[in-house]
């Protein structure tokens, strides 16, 4: 077990230091970085897209919640399969032309293009920044608990503490990430999802047949029946299903690191490809895990701990009373491994675009133009280039420092920070991309407005849990956006009115 994750860890460092030694090649470092010279093929596209979705939520929460509520939550999970085509058919041909003949490098980029206001841009920035910290905070407190585990001793005695999980794999991802760059989380999330989709059907295979295939799944139906039920027996209502349609689904169009990865992709590559493939990939990411979460509850019924299912049937695995000897051992490390991947495949993604973020807005030029700069200036592009990268592993070290007292309830933390972006974005993006009438005044004041009335909606309605509220924040901030628009541009119309009526007088 042990010599398997260091051997995964290995590899990963082994392809950042590939791909920083093809960085150096490159004529703009910067660019090459980031965006890997936005040369990102249909294949690359696809699956770095579908392995960044898979998170940890749905490689190791949605099993356990899945053990709870049975199949109603597959088939809820299953509103995730066409976020690719949200993303990359709504906006991905407009990204990738504006993209190349602007040279935009983040959606902030994009907010600046489209609204003409580098202060709103800065204030999309910051909000971006604090949300995908939150958001790598949470994928390496995952981690973290997750390595605890996987190394720890399978009855009584001392593991491995939460501590020493926390430093390394905070350490593995900052070595691979920071020195790879976006090249080096691509090639290792083409890895990664590959991984995950081979060790989920080898999952699926074994405890399909530990659970007595078609004919033990027929008794378990007939002893629960509620598990086959819609609504789970009444435990998930339809205003749930709606709300968590919006939260992963169609909000899921703003997620910043998606919006990088639009950005990247070659000019006159065809998206239509890359749409099939990462659909079929996140839908078969999706679908297996949460299908293996509901045969853990015929395998391993009773557990007090859903969100350890996947710990646990990596240990049936791995005692030696499971009769599977040296490939039962083997493949525990696989699917350990393989969680390790979902949450890799975020967070790696999590930290390049937040340094992008640092990179490109959050460091003032003049704080890096420290040495001395030539005639085209290489030198003070390269100390702002080096010193955003400085930053971005400042931000693991303060992320790290916060997860030593993780907070009790992570799924509601990560339901905010998706809930944020979705509120603050959402309509100043997406109906900035087909409208021209709206400006900054109706982007900001929609932002705020959805903002707003997401966190005071959630404080006085707690009992929600961060999510539930959110079609009507949405519907605020759709709202203020056409209301302001059409406000600013009536006030315009009228003061041309009484400008040309003044004149008409004057000349008269």
């Amino acid at each position: 077990m042990i010599a398997g994750i260091l051997v995964y860890f290995a590899l990963l460092i082994g392809i950042a230091l590939y791909s920083q030694n093809r960085s150096k090649l490159s004529g703009d470092r910067a660019l090459d970085y980031f965006l890997g010279g936005r040369k990102l093929g249909i294949i690359p596209l696809a699956m770095t897209t579908a392995a960044t979705y898979i998170s940890a939520s749905s490689f190791i929460g949605g099993p356990g919640v899945v053990y709870n509520r049975g199949l109603s939550w597959v088939f809820l999970a299953a509103v995730q399969y066409p976020v690719s085509l949200l993303m990359m058919g709504v906006l991905g041909k407009q990204l990738q032309q504006l993209g190349h003949k602007h040279k935009l490098y983040d959606l902030a980029d994009y907010i600046q293009l489209r609204y003409r206001s580098r202060l709103y841009s800065k204030f999309c920035a910051v909000l971006i920044a604090v949300v995908l910290l939150l958001g790598l905070m949470i994928a390496i407190m995952g981690g973290s608990r997750l390595l605890q585990g996987a190394l720890g001793p399978l009855q009584g005695g001392e593991g491995l503490s939460y501590r020493n999980a926390l430093f390394i794999f905070s350490l593995a991802l900052a070595i691979y990430t920071l020195l790879g760059g976006f090249r080096a989380v691509v090639l290792t999330d083409i890895l990664q999802g590959a991984w995950m989709l081979l060790t989920g059907f080898i999952l699926l295979f074994f405890l399909w047949h530990k659970a007595g295939g078609a004919a033990g799944l027929t008794r378990f139906a007939a002893e629960n029946p509620d598990l086959f039920r819609a609504d789970s027996g009444g435990a998930q209502p339809l205003s749930y299903t709606i709300n968590f349609t919006i939260l992963v689904g169609f909000g899921m169009i703003v997620q910043p690191i998606s919006f990088s990865r639009l950005l990247a992709f070659g000019k006159g590559k065809s998206l239509r490809k890359s749409i099939l493939i990462s659909m079929a990939v996140i839908g078969m990411l999706t679908f297996l895990p949460h299908f293996i979460g509901f045969l853990g509850r015929i395998v391993l019924p009773g557990l007090d701990q859903p969100d350890q299912l996947m710990g646990r049937i990596s240990q049936l695995f791995r005692v030696p009373q499971s009769g599977y000897g040296i490939w039962g051992r083997i493949f525990s490390g696989m699917l350990v491994s393989a969680m390790l991947a979902a949450i890799m495949s975020t967070a790696d993604s999590t930290l390049n675009t937040l340094g992008l973020t640092i990179y490109r807005h959050l460091l003032p030029r003049r704080v890096s133009s420290y040495s001395r700069r030539d005639k085209e200036g290489k030198d003070g592009e390269r100390s702002h280039f080096l010193l955003s990268r400085l930053l971005a592993g400042a931000a693991i070290v303060l992320v790290a420092l916060l997860a030593l007292e993780p907070p009790k309830l992570l799924v509601v933390l990560n339901l905010y920070t998706l809930g944020t972006t979705q509120v603050a974005l959402l309509w100043p993006v997406v109906l900035g991309m087909f409208t021209r009438r709206p400006d900054v005044r109706a982007a900001l004041s929609s932002s705020l407005a959805g903002l707003m009335s997401y966190f005071l909606l959630n404080r006085l309605y707690p009992n929600f849990g961060g999510a539930a509220l959110l079609p009507y924040c949405l519907l605020i901030g759709i709202v203020v956006y056409f209301g302001v628009a059409f406000y600013t541009a009536k006030c315009v119309v009228n003061h041309a009115a009484g400008g040309t009526e003044r004149s008409s007088k004057a000349k008269s």
